[in-house]
């Protein structure tokens, strides 16, 4: 029991900080471009959201979606850097 326990206390702080982190990146983002605002945003709703959303529920149906999250946060990454 407490192992879970420690694994969803650990999964909120990471998706507590990746929120944190990128909403500030985010307000930089969207003054410089609406596009890569809109594919940050879109990230990090399905990365941060579906991390969220596994730690308070323990559902796993919704983890399918983080890799996507993700691949979208790497694309806002690469067309802001293009």
């Amino acid at each position: 029991m407490s192992f879970y326990f420690a694994f969803d206390a650990a999964l909120k702080t990471l998706a507590a900080s990746c929120l944190f982190l990128r909403s500030l990146i985010k307000v930089q983002v969207l003054v410089c471009c609406v596009k890569v605002g809109t594919l940050m945003s879109a990230g990090m709703l399905l990365f941060c959201g579906s991390c969220y959303y596994h730690a308070l529920t323990g559902s796993t149906v919704i983890r399918r979606v983080t890799p996507y999250g993700g691949m979208l946060l790497i694309a806002a990454w690469a067309s802001m850097i293009l």
